[in-house]
């Protein structure tokens, strides 16, 4: 049995609190006294979460989490690129959070753009990063109707990897990544892939 490490814990709380918000519940609302804490004390956020900008995917609100918990980062399709990256370096590296979550969710438009072969302008850029994703959904789909679905879990799965292999991120030793995946019907976020610490030691 490993130690589950900060990061784990922080995930765990998380998790709490998506069934918080599930059960209608909301992030406590910071008085006065708490920002003026916070802007005199400095951010010191639990975890850096890197979502997609979908306008009903917001983790503060999704995980009942007050100001200050979060580093937020947020792009259309959840892609990471070395704007993405830098921004967890530091919510890592400078501010410690311990814990790395991608996020993605269902009915994605920007995989929605990429399957049907959409995008002008910069969102082509962001739609190019996700047609591999997309390609290998078609390849292992058993089903037509399986495609959206695996291609979002292979992008948010795709994002995950990209920050893993960041050397500055690889350098941290107790950090936990994991990616995750937000039903928009339900509330309900779902956990894809959870990589502890090497150094978690068997109790």
């Amino acid at each position: 049995m490993k130690q589950s490490g900060q990061g784990r814990a922080v995930l765990e709380s998380l998790l709490e609190g998506n069934r918080a918000f599930r059960e209608g519940q909301g992030p406590a609302i910071a008085d006065r006294a708490e920002i003026a804490r916070l802007c005199n004390e400095g951010q010191r956020p639990r975890a850096a979460v890197l979502c997609c900008s979908d306008s009903r995917v917001t983790p503060e609100l999704v995980f009942c989490q007050g100001l200050g918990q979060i580093f937020s980062i947020r792009t259309a399709g959840n892609v990471v690129s070395d704007f993405e990256r830098g921004s967890v370096e530091y919510a890592v590296a400078d501010l410690g959070a311990r814990l790395v979550l991608v996020m993605g969710h269902s009915g994605c438009g920007a995989v929605a753009g990429a399957l049907q072969g959409k995008g002008n302008g910069c969102m082509k850029r962001v739609l190019s990063q996700i047609a591999p994703s997309v390609e290998q959904a078609i390849r292992q789909a058993a089903l037509p109707e399986q495609v959206a679905e695996q291609a979002e879990n292979f992008n948010i799965l795709s994002s995950l990897a990209l920050l893993r292999a960041d050397p500055v991120l690889a350098s941290v030793p107790d950090l936990t990544f994991a990616a995750a995946k937000y039903n928009t019907q339900t509330g309900e976020v779902t956990l894809l892939q959870v990589n502890e610490p090497e150094n978690s030691k068997a109790c």
